[in-house]
């Protein structure tokens, strides 16, 4: 047992609640809210997928004007995202690494495939 109390540190129960405590409450209202609606709304998705007539009258002069929204490319990319998934998206990272003081550089052509293999989840230590 130590002979002098610890000061600091994280303490069970400190600090700001995350926000999905916060508004726990108000999202499941929200979710059951949209959940009811989820035919409608991919309806509406699908409408603006093919293209809209729209009837608008004019405020002042009461005339109507008809026109039409040609199909809406968002709108089909996201029906599509959710019943195909996203496409998986390349990141381009740049990185200076060195190992035990070298630069990756100066390394064997076998030391760089070990560390690779290593990363990769192939090497002496993957869980495999």
């Amino acid at each position: 047992m130590p002979l002098y109390r610890p000061r600091g540190g994280a303490r069970p129960g400190a600090g700001r609640p995350p926000k999905s405590v916060i508004f726990e409450s108000q999202v499941r209202k929200a979710e059951k809210r949209i959940a009811d609606r989820l035919p409608h709304i991919v309806d509406k998705l699908l409408e603006l997928c093919d293209g809209v007539l729209i009837q608008q009258e004019d405020e002042k002069t009461g005339e109507l004007h008809v026109y039409t929204r040609g199909p809406d490319r968002a709108a089909a990319a996201y029906l599509l995202d959710r019943i195909m998934g996203r496409p998986t998206e390349r990141v381009d990272l740049e990185a200076d690494v060195s190992v035990a003081g070298d630069s990756v550089d100066q390394l064997s052509d076998d030391q760089r495939a070990a560390i690779r293999a290593t990363i990769m989840g192939l090497g002496p230590g993957s869980p495999d």
